[in-house]
């Protein structure tokens, strides 16, 4: 499964349901769930830009909703997402570009899971029963091989 690192907050931002947009340099033509892997840095830089973007009480109030995760974690996959479009312009206060990625479904996970990644890059996770490629593992949606049997349109062996 496709997993894109970032450092936080921007990560955990990316998989609670505030920050709708993640920017980057390049355009990608990947559309499906991706995990969130958080860097093992933190961008120091991250609450001056809130305050800047969002004024004081705003930046307090996201700050404050990242205060419940602390501290937050690094160096492991944290969450899903749905990356929907690729975009070159988009009303989102979180959009600066040059290219913003919309996602859609953020997933925190409880407990992250430690895994080393590459920084801002797209890159595979093996999709196993701790890195599941989706949430239905267990129901049937009609895409089946046999009685009640889920079809995982990602083509893994989670299911299995």
């Amino acid at each position: 499964m496709k997993s894109l690192s970032l450092m936080q907050p921007w990560a955990q931002l990316l998989c609670l349901p505030i920050k709708d947009v993640e920017n980057l340099s390049r355009r990608s033509s990947y559309r499906g769930p991706c995990l969130i892997h958080a860097w093992k840095t933190l961008d120091y830089g991250a609450i001056p830009w809130l305050k800047a973007t969002f004024g004081e009480d705003k930046a307090a109030q996201i700050v404050g909703q990242l205060s419940e995760y602390r501290p937050l974690p690094t160096g492991a996959i944290i969450g899903r997402v749905n990356f929907d479009n690729c975009v070159t312009e988009s009303a989102s206060p979180w959009f600066f570009g040059p290219y913003g990625y919309i996602r859609s479904a953020p997933v925190l996970f409880e407990k992250p899971i430690p895994y080393r990644g590459l920084p801002f890059l797209f890159f595979e996770v093996p999709c196993t029963p701790e890195v599941p490629c989706c949430e239905r593992r267990d129901e049937y949606n009609g895409y089946h091989s046999g009685p009640l049997k889920f079809f995982c349109r990602m083509h893994c062996s989670c299911h299995d």
